[in-house]
């Protein structure tokens, strides 16, 4: 039996059972437990890994005396805003910066902001919630005024399992990219964070595959996370892109098939444990259909393009996985 229906069968029909698992969850919700869990590295840290690794790679300011504006979304405790705003990226070392970052209200069990800036606006809103996250994070004068998008919202797993109706991963992304697209310049930068696991290859392979043939540069920049999870996790940056209705469709859809894969695994899972068997929906059934051409031209364009060569041991994982046959 699935280990959660055995829990939620005791639960039911246990009150010893039902009492002590409701008094460790109280202790686990408490603050002694909860501010440790949730802050993964100090803000430091984070900035650290993206002076390293994003702002080599970010397109230079162009020297005027505008400011460039960035959008952190999923900014506590703040890392990415440090590392951009104490860049010295003009040509006389100055900041030209000025950003605006948006995470989940503690008062809603996110993570405190501990970075201030005069140059930084601090707003909040909630991901699980696509309509109300875009309604409090984007601003009428915010439509094309970024040159600059992180996507960079990542639900701690043990925040995550304590919210009612915490939305999928791939839910998350398409708010987010919807923001981005009413929030990008043309030919802007934005940056994402995917999955690189085996089950995750399909729709990672698919935003390859879709981005390559409308952006300047894709590159893959390491992330500081110290979960499992999260050493399965990595930054894509995008530069040079225009966000249109197209890329955006294309890109959500790549998603939702993914998401449906996902799916389909856990249903089958369920379904041995009952002794049934589990069959595929229409749309299920097409999500499954993934072209394998589409595995070889994403590696050729990563192996012949000099723009994005720190993909090239992402070339060998996935032939790797063609070839052990275990990418479906």
């Amino acid at each position: 039996m699935n280990s959660n229906v055995f829990h939620d069968e005791l639960q039911l029909k246990c009150p010893a059972y039902k009492a002590l698992s409701d008094a460790k969850l109280r202790g686990w919700k408490s603050e002694t437990y909860v501010r440790p869990r949730v802050v993964l590295a100090t803000y430091e840290k984070y900035a650290d890994n993206y002076r390293v690794h994003l702002l080599p790679k970010l397109p230079p300011s162009d020297g005027t005396q505008l400011r460039s504006k960035f959008f952190d979304m999923g900014s506590a405790p703040g890392g990415l805003c440090q590392a951009i705003l104490e860049w010295p990226c003009m040509p006389d070392g100055r900041n030209n910066w000025y950003g605006v970052a948006v995470t989940l209200d503690p008062a809603e069990g996110g993570i405190p902001m501990r970075y201030v800036n005069e140059s930084l606006e601090v707003r909040f809103a909630n991901v699980q919630s696509e309509e109300r996250f875009l309604e409090d994070s984007v601003h009428a004068e915010d439509v094309e005024a970024y040159s600059f998008v992180n996507m960079g919202i990542v639900i701690d797993y043990n925040v995550r399992r304590h919210l009612n109706g915490s939305v999928p991963f791939y839910q998350q992304l398409t708010t987010q990219i919807r923001a981005t697209k009413l929030l990008l310049k043309p030919k802007g930068s934005f940056m994402m964070v995917l999955n690189w696991d085996y089950h995750s290859l399909p729709e990672v392979l698919c935003t390859f595959h879709i981005l390559l043939q409308h952006a300047d540069a894709l590159h893959m920049l390491p992330t500081v996370y110290t979960s499992t999870a999260g050493r399965k996790q990595f930054y894509l940056l995008v530069n040079g892109v225009t966000l249109t209705t197209e890329l955006l469709d294309d890109l959500t859809t790549a998603w939702r098939k993914g998401f449906l894969r996902h799916s389909v695994a856990l249903k089958r899972k369920i379904a041995q444990n009952t002794g049934e068997e589990y069959e595929l929906t229409p749309d299920e059934t097409e999500a499954f259909h993934f072209p394998l051409d589409v595995v070889r031209a994403v590696i050729d364009s990563i192996t012949n393009s000099p723009v994005i060569d720190e993909l090239s041991s992402y070339c060998d994982m996935l032939r790797e996985a063609l070839e052990e046959g275990n990418m479906f």
